[in-house]
């Protein structure tokens, strides 16, 4: 039995990583991707049993560390504002931070995915941001006299992750992603807070 190599399965996964990001899920080629990792097709097969394996090896590494900033850990306050202040923050670091050398794969994930079983990757994160953000409603409008509206909580959460992914779309330097990604989470971060205690 021959022994796959190390060296080969990252030419692969770099060859579609360029191929996934250019193309799509749907439109990417295994006959591209063999060509530009310089080997056969069949040797592709020896490594990744189809195009959804390649695929999933690739992009599953990214929404697990965006995944995983959602679900709350032992001890997170029960202060939903703090909760929201926690999450934005989190999500901000994995951005600036676990992703910045990720433009590809995570774009590919949010703009490059349908047919694949990461196809609702991008609303499951929306919805689980949105979560965070209609526990910190009721108190935002109380302060203020006003009814609550949860329906707001989509939207935030789809404006707030849409600017990160805006920032990977328009930069291509990791360093620059970095810098753009932690400045978008400062004016966030301090926006909701200044909100917060300027109704305290």
């Amino acid at each position: 039995m021959q022994v796959l190599k190390p060296k080969i399965r990252e030419s692969l996964l770099e060859a579609a990583k360029r191929e996934f990001y250019a193309e799509g899920y749907l439109k990417a080629s295994i006959k591209k991707i063999a060509k530009d990792a310089n080997v056969s097709v069949g040797n592709v097969y020896r490594y990744y049993d189809n195009k959804e394996a390649l695929f999933n090896a690739l992009l599953t590494p990214v929404f697990g560390k965006l995944i995983k900033v959602f679900y709350k850990q032992p001890g997170v306050s029960e202060d939903a504002e703090a909760n929201l202040l926690a999450a934005v923050e989190a999500i901000g670091s994995v951005f600036a931070n676990d992703l910045k050398d990720k433009r590809r794969e995570l774009l590919t994930l949010v703009d490059g995915a349908r047919g694949s079983k990461f196809a609702g990757a991008k609303r499951q994160l929306y919805a689980l941001l949105a979560d965070y953000v209609k526990e910190f409603l009721p108190a935002y409008y109380e302060r203020r006299g006003e009814s609550a509206d949860e329906s707001l909580a989509a939207p935030v959460a789809v404006s707030f992750l849409e600017g990160y992914f805006e920032i990977f779309r328009a930069a291509e330097d990791a360093e620059e992603i970095r810098r753009a990604a932690e400045r978008y989470t400062r004016f966030y971060f301090e926006g909701l807070s200044g909100s917060a205690n300027d109704s305290a």
